[in-house]
This record gives structure tokens, C-alpha cells and sequence, in this order.
């Protein structure tokens, strides 16, 4: 064999071991990029933002989820924008407040960390408002009437009162 036909061979082979090994790193660097990809691309069961928009079928936002001042809130709008529902948490506690077709007529819960409330409001006029609420334990009744407020006191306190032994 010649000098030339065994350079020839050796580079050939050394050619071919190239080869081999370049597509190796090649289907590696394929594979790794393709695991890449699929990880950009793949379902994520997480979603952050500090806004969601609810939209109807012609665009408009009727609901948002939101935070602010760090309260998260659910929003609820009409169809003409006006805000009906809202449920909102925070420090002070959770409330609920659901507005009818007057935007004075409410029913509002709260919960707070000492106290809980329940408010209905029939119109603009407080005469027309009831609210049932508790603070440390302490129930309270009250009914607001156009001279003022009238206050049903709970059954222990009308036990203290002089004029509650003869009845």
C-alpha cells in the first residue's frame, strides 16, 4: 500500500468517526432544543396577574378579579357598566354587597375580625334601612326610621330593666 492510499484511508476513516460523533451532538443539541421549546410552549397550571377581565360576547368587561391596597376583589357589572356585585377580603375582613336595580337598594354582609354585619337598604332614604350586626359578641338591631334610629335591644338587656317584671 502506498503512502498516499494510506493517507487517504486514515483521513476516511477519521472523516467518518467525525461524522459519527457531529451527529450525535447533533441529535443532543436537537433534542435539548426540542425540550426547550416543548417547555416554553407546555400547559402551565399557573396563570399570575393582578387583573382579570370578564368580557361578554360584544367586548364589554362585565366582571373583573382584581387586587387593591391589597384587597382581592370580584367585581360584577350590568349591562350598562354598572357595578352589582362585589366580594372583596382583607385586613379588615371579607364583605359582600349586592346592588338591585336602584343603586341605593344594597344588601351588604361583612365579616370582620371582631364583628359581623348584614345591611339592606330599600333606597337612598336610611328610613328604608335595617341592619342586624355584632361587635365582641355584643348583638344589635337597628331599624333607621325618618325621626331617627329605633334600637331593639337583645333579651338580656330588657331582663335588667325595671318595668320588664311585669310583663
Amino acid at each position: 500500500m502506498t503512502a498516499d492510499n494510506q493517507f487517504e484511508r486514515v483521513t476516511l476513516e477519521r472523516l467518518r468517526a467525525l461524522e459519527k460523533r457531529t451527529s450525535r451532538v447533533l441529535w443532543i443539541v436537537a433534542l435539548l432544543a426540542a425540550a426547550f421549546v416543548w417547555r416554553q410552549v407546555a400547559y402551565h397550571p399557573e396563570v399570575r396577574s393582578d387583573r382579570f377581565y370578564l368580557l361578554d360576547d360584544a367586548g364589554r368587561v362585565r366582571g373583573m378579579w382584581r387586587v387593591r391596597d391589597n384587597r382581592p376583589a370580584l367585581i360584577l357589572r350590568d349591562e350598562e357598566g354598572n357595578w352589582k356585585t362585589v366580594l372583596s377580603t382583607g385586613p379588615e375582613g371579607s364583605e359582600l354587597r349586592l346592588v338591585g336595580t336602584l343603586d341605593a337598594t344594597t344588601l351588604d354582609l361583612h365579616a370582620g375580625p371582631q364583628d359581623v354585619s348584614l345591611t339592606l337598604r330599600s333606597g337612598p332614604d336610611p328610613a328604608g334601612q335595617i341592619t342586624l350586626s355584632s361587635e365582641s359578641g355584643n348583638a344589635r338591631f337597628e331599624l333607621e326610621r325618618r325621626s331617627g334610629k329605633l334600637f331593639v335591644l337583645p333579651p338580656e338587656s330588657r331582663a335588667s330593666r325595671p318595668d320588664s317584671s311585669s310583663s
